[in-house]
């Protein structure tokens, strides 16, 4: 089981937040041991359209390195976009929030913890 990680940033509009939430799917896409994508839901009953996105990016990672990996790609979205905020949630329920403010050591130490749990179970 993966982790669903979900990106906002108040400064960006919801195109403009699509637009990042692809860009960073097809970097995290590029790491080694790594499975991204961006999570579809069906468009509200009634309503004329596809599946949409609201900023769910789905996450699998097959290797403790490649969780490393994408934390450091985070850490450089966050250098780029200080609006941004992420919030992970792992299968067991477990949240992780990060952003610019919040991006210490404590914090990455939790989101990389709760990122290499999913490893676990997938075993």
């Amino acid at each position: 089981m993966g982790v669903r990680m979900t990106v906002a940033c108040a400064e960006r509009t919801p195109e403009d937040l699509q637009g990042l939430v692809d860009e960073l799917t097809g970097e995290l896409n590029q790491l080694q041991g790594a499975d991204v994508r961006v999570e579809q839901v069906a468009a509200p009953k009634g309503s004329r359209g596809d599946a949409i996105s609201l900023g769910n990016i789905l996450i699998t990672f097959i290797s403790s390195g490649a969780a490393v990996a994408a934390i450091n790609v985070l850490k450089t979205y966050f250098q780029r976009e200080p609006a941004l905020k992420l919030k992970f949630k792992g299968a067991d329920g477990e949240e992780v929030e990060l952003d610019a403010k919040r991006l210490n050591d404590e914090n990455t130490k939790r989101a990389l913890g709760l990122l290499e749990k999913s490893i676990a179970k997938k075993r």
